[in-house]
């Protein structure tokens, strides 16, 4: 009796303990979604108040959600489950599925941020780096900079900016993104690791960019990570090209000419030298 009492306590102990590693993992989730949503957007408060109008239509009239429920799922909500939940009173209702429907919300903002975070930090853990107590670098924080760009912040206290330089490849293969540099932080516990998922090309040809300029008055500047960037002459009144010798000044002004020429063929320009 004493074996079979000690097993049934385990297994309580057991679900206790799971139980609560997975609220942690929801509201470390949930976390993230705190800082990934824009409470400052407009469209976010129209959704989440339209979402609350809706639940607060369905529950607030004799909870009749809970009829779909018994025709959709029959299994769960079952004739019995549906009376006992419309004992509760109907705001009781509409408190539980906004607190629900928030926590949601919150869970699919952040389950992305959390996912990759833990994908990183599994991805560093490969690479082998310790300091001498044997403790690896922990990923504190993910920084998403522009759609491409991301900073990775390490708490690396006794792992030295050195060694991860030395490991730059290894990292660059595990992240499978382009490790575009390091810094020590300010708080020198940290490391900044600057990843990016795409490479700018190192040489753009004319030709493969000239239709993209189609407004008048403008030339080709050069492209970003995103797109092909354009400038109209009429918003420089001055212009200013500087770099080192051979940096291709020269090559950058002719095709700036060209581009203009091209695109009002009937304009008159003078160049003065």
């Amino acid at each position: 009796m004493s074996k079979v009492q000690n097993s049934g306590s385990e297994n309580i102990e057991k679900f206790v303990i799971n139980l609560c590693k997975a609220l942690w993992i929801v509201l470390t989730i949930c976390s993230h979604g705190v800082k990934k949503i824009n409470y400052k957007s407009i469209k976010f408060w129209l959704f989440y108040l339209g979402l609350l109008t809706l639940i607060f239509l369905v529950t607030i009239n004799n909870c009749i959600y809970l009829k779909g429920f018994y025709y959709i799922l029959p299994g769960i909500f079952k004739l019995s489950v549906v009376k006992f939940l419309l004992t509760f009173d109907p705001f009781k209702h509409f408190i539980f599925w906004g607190v629900f429907s928030t926590v949601l919300i919150h869970f699919i903002y952040g389950f992305k941020s959390y996912t990759l975070k833990r994908k990183c930090q599994n991805r560093l853990d490969e690479l082998g780096l310790k300091n001498a107590k044997g403790v690896t670098p922990k990923i504190v924080k993910i920084l998403e900079l522009d759609e491409y760009k991301s900073k990775l912040i390490v708490l690396s206290s006794g792992v030295g900016l050195e060694k991860y330089v030395q490991k730059k490849n290894d990292l660059e293969m595990s992240l499978q993104r382009i490790v575009e540099g390091f810094k020590i932080a300010n708080n020198k516990k940290y490391i900044e690791i600057l990843v990016t998922t795409k490479q700018l090309t190192k040489l753009l040809k004319y030709s493969e960019v000239t239709e993209i300029n189609t407004k008048p008055y403008s030339f080709i500047v050069g492209e970003s990570l995103s797109k092909v960037i354009t400038k109209s002459i009429r918003d420089l009144p001055h212009l200013l090209i500087a770099g080192t010798t051979g940096g291709g000044k020269s090559v950058f002004f002719k095709q700036m000419l060209l581009n203009l020429l091209k695109r009002e063929p009937f304009t008159t320009m003078s160049v003065f030298t």
